[in-house]
């Protein structure tokens, strides 16, 4: 129970794809109450098509965006020190952010222009 109130405080759209979900498997597979593995993706499957056609995606990314903006460098460069990065997860402020290093240099978004920084 302590976990699943952290989930909601953190996590702020956890309800709305947790009702999302519970909803698109009574429309998928009334009546179930066992699932195979195809099930579950069929149901995950049409989760997946709602949250883009509910605009759930969006309210995430502004709320991520948001919580960078928290974190970001004084100067306003847009950037975040990766010791901050990964504080807000570690102090509990946020289940954002626990990215590894490389996933992060992958995906382009690790600035070590300046490794001192």
């Amino acid at each position: 129970l302590r976990y699943h109130h952290s989930i909601t405080s953190k996590f702020l759209y956890w309800v709305h794809y947790r009702n999302l979900t519970r909803e698109t498997q009574l429309e998928v597979a009334p009546g179930k109450r066992y699932f195979l593995f195809h099930d579950i993706l069929e149901i995950l499957e049409a989760v997946n098509e709602h949250v883009g056609r509910l605009g759930l995606d969006a309210g995430y990314c502004r709320d991520v965006e948001s919580w960078l903006i928290r974190i970001e460098e004084a100067n306003g460069t847009g950037r975040v020190r990766l010791r901050d990065f990964y504080a807000s997860y570690l102090d509990g402020q946020t289940l954002l952010f626990q990215q590894r290093v490389q996933y992060l240099r992958d995906q382009g978004v690790l600035d070590e222009s300046e490794p001192s920084v």
